[in-house]
């Protein structure tokens, strides 16, 4: 595989740098991260992301990429008849053609954005939707032996941060499956209801954690082996990277692991960077 782990300092497990917000600086991007020394794993969202994220990994050493279709983003206008499903989900197994694809994602379920459109009946219904194409990604994932990356975002109702993950962790519980929680900003409870039934799934960090203190306590909670750090550029810009740039990139989830580092109060940074590259491998790349 063109991808060598040892030339790595830092892997930025989630970023989006097939989505068109990159095409004018996406050779500035990669090269920044070159100099950084930081890796990252390019996420499909759709088929059209899914085959530019495995077009820009092959091209570039420090890349890896996913295959999938976003829970919400692109689930509006997806046909849900049994033979485009069947289509859909071929096509996504063809794009993963490639050593470069190391995990089917991101999915999952989202109800943030439902749970403001729909109640009642129409929500229960546009739930179970976002189910069933959630099971096709696990089923996918099985097929091709890869762990899942997944987007958990809960209605946030009345501060319900909890709800979408309980949803998922019942589903995953039937099968065998690992995977990571990605953007994971739920509760400490939640957190140690996913351990407690689901043993090989890990979580990543966001640089949500640079502007608040918020999910302090679930980070240092987080067992070692277990953890991750993200971007999910170009979304959530670090609060130190505000004044020089515009969006996030992968090179700035150095911060993140700053930002971990003074949370978990870890004094050997650069053992914890091989933790990390340890979680990375052992998830990813085995």
């Amino acid at each position: 595989m063109n991808f060598n782990l040892e030339k790595v300092e830092y892997v930025d497990i989630h970023s989006h740098l097939s989505f068109k917000d990159y095409r004018e600086n996406l050779s500035q991007i990669l090269k920044r991260m070159k100099e950084n020394k930081v890796a990252t794993i390019c996420i499909g969202t759709d088929l059209e992301e899914s085959l530019e994220a495995k077009k820009i990994a092959e091209e570039n050493e420090n890349v890896l990429y996913s295959i999938a279709l976003h829970p919400h983003d692109n689930l509006k206008e997806f046909d849900f008849a049994f033979e485009n499903q069947k289509k859909y989900f071929s096509d996504l197994k063809e794009i993963s053609k490639s050593e470069k694809c190391v995990t089917v994602g991101e999915c999952g379920l989202d109800y943030f954005y439902i749970s403001k459109e729909f109640e009642g009946g129409e929500l229960v219904f546009q739930k179970e939707r976002q189910k069933e194409i959630f099971k096709r990604h696990i089923e996918l994932a099985l097929d091709l032996d890869l762990p899942l990356m997944l987007h958990i975002r809960p209605s946030e109702t009345d501060g319900n941060r909890e709800d979408a993950y309980l949803d998922a962790i019942e589903i995953l519980k039937e099968y065998r499956v690992r995977g990571n929680f990605h953007f994971f900003t739920s509760t400490k409870k939640v957190m140690e209801k996913i351990l407690k039934n689901l043993p090989d799934f890990s979580f990543s960090i966001p640089a949500v954690c640079t502007f608040t203190d918020e999910y302090d306590e679930m980070i240092k909670a987080i067992p070692l082996d277990k953890i991750h750090i993200e971007t999910d550029s170009p979304f959530v810009l670090p609060k130190n990277k505000r004044k020089e740039a515009k969006q996030n990139e992968p090179s700035f989830v150095v911060e993140v692991f700053e930002k971990v580092c003074e949370i978990r109060k870890i004094e050997d940074k650069n053992k914890f960077k091989n933790v990390l590259k340890e979680n990375f491998e052992k998830m990813f790349l085995k």
